[in-house]
């Protein structure tokens, strides 16, 4: 699953695995419907594979699973900008700076 972030310079993708996927699932599943870990981890897991439904379910919690990787996508949005910005050959300098 692509999770989408803004940075400075555009936006960005942050690609997680369907394990990660679940595993935030789980959580928001939980908070949400007021459910164990346990309960919530179950209800996800025959929801992918019994019913074949995790992109239905991936998409509909889109904008919760964004963010519940908020913290990791933006430290990934900052390593790809600070990444940018040395590859110019100036650390700390935006590009802009120099135009």
């Amino acid at each position: 699953m692509k999770l989408i972030y803004d940075g400075e310079n555009g936006t960005y993708e942050y690609e997680i695995s369907d394990e990660q996927a679940q595993e935030a699932l789980t959580h928001i599943m939980a908070k949400r419907y007021v459910l164990s870990e346990n309960d919530a981890e179950k209800m996800v897991d025959f929801i992918y594979y019994e019913l074949g439904e995790s992109d239905k379910l991936e998409q509909l919690f889109e904008e919760q699973i964004t963010g519940y990787f908020r913290t990791e996508g933006e430290e990934y949005v900052k390593g790809c900008e600070e990444q940018e910005r040395n590859e110019l050959g100036y650390v700390g300098m935006k590009e802009k700076d120099f135009l």
